[in-house]
């Protein structure tokens, strides 16, 4: 627990592959914390892990609920399967001697070394944004909206304007009046 950054209690909503299977792979999985035991509260954690076990990977499954122990890593909190991870008994409740978990059985040692959790409220509103963040998304929105018009009306063909068969496309010229004097018909 002296190495972890972050333990919490979670259930895993998304599980997603982010490097190849080949030479151990990478896991990142998502998880709605429950509640916190050590680090900074958060309502939502991602956790990477190598996707093998051999490469000492932990195996998280979607909808299961876990105790997790994260370390800081340069790609963001990570753990491993020695990491003391153990799989939870579904809900939301804060760990019981009496739990029944898959792996390692939690013990009063355990419990006592992670002491009293805090209540990690899933269903708390994220932060609205700032009017200032709207003013300037629709400021850019509008000047995208802007520019793909220009140049769709710079790339858009001019209109044919003389459509008989056989006539010219390009617009045509007024004829000039020619200087030789016409041949009579007769001639």
């Amino acid at each position: 627990m002296d190495e972890a950054a972050a333990v919490f209690s979670a259930t895993a909503t998304a599980v997603r592959v982010d490097e190849p299977l080949l030479g151990g792979g990478l896991i990142t999985a998502t998880f709605r914390t429950d509640h916190l035991y050590k680090g900074e509260p958060e309502t939502e954690f991602e956790v990477s892990t190598r996707a093998q076990g051999s490469a000492c990977g932990y195996t998280f499954v979607k909808g299961g609920r876990y105790l997790v122990f994260a370390r800081s890593a340069d790609s963001g909190p990570a753990t491993t399967l020695c990491s003391g991870n153990l799989r939870l008994p579904a809900g939301e409740q804060p760990l019981r001697l009496s739990d029944r978990t898959q792996g390692t059985k939690l013990t009063p040692e355990l419990i006592a070394a992670l002491g009293t959790p805090t209540r990690v409220d899933a269903e708390q509103e994220p932060p609205a944004p700032d009017r200032a963040d709207l003013r300037a998304i629709a400021t850019v929105v509008g000047a995208l909206v802007l520019t793909a018009t220009v140049i769709w009306m710079r790339t858009k063909p001019l209109p044919i304007r003389n459509t008989r068969p056989g006539a010219e496309t390009a617009p045509s010229r007024p004829r000039r009046a020619s200087t030789e004097p016409e041949s009579p018909r007769g001639a």
